[in-house]
């Protein structure tokens, strides 16, 4: 099955909140596997939601992880990295690095372009 992008389903990042912008965190954690991710996704949300609760705009946007590197990433949009660090520390995660993200693109699929992605074959 090919994946397809398309110019069309490119949404600028600065699209987001007034005031806000995004932020990348890194973690290293062992062991990463489908329930630790899940389960550590679920506490980053819920300290998100607690964070926002006391005035803070804040939210997780995604989640990455790459467990045979043992890496797992966030992207957050918030105002400020302080805001995020606050949350991430608040879930027991505190991030070995935290930078706002300079990507100003999110490119999202799109199955009516007919242009498929190169393959690794």
């Amino acid at each position: 099955m090919t994946q397809r992008l398309s110019a069309r389903s490119v949404t600028p990042m600065s699209d987001h909140a007034h005031g806000t912008r995004y932020y990348l965190a890194e973690w290293y954690r062992g062991e990463l596997n489908q329930h630790e991710i899940d389960r550590i996704a679920a506490r980053l949300d819920e300290s998100s939601r607690s964070v926002s609760a006391g005035g803070a705009s804040v939210r997780r946007v995604m989640t990455m992880a790459v467990p045979a590197g043992e890496w797992m990433f966030g992207i957050f949009e918030a105002d400020s990295a302080d805001t995020v660090e606050q949350v991430c520390r608040h879930a027991g995660m505190a991030p070995q690095q935290l930078n706002p993200a300079v990507e100003d693109r999110i490119h999202n699929t799109d199955p009516c372009d007919d242009k498929p992605l190169p393959t690794n074959d």
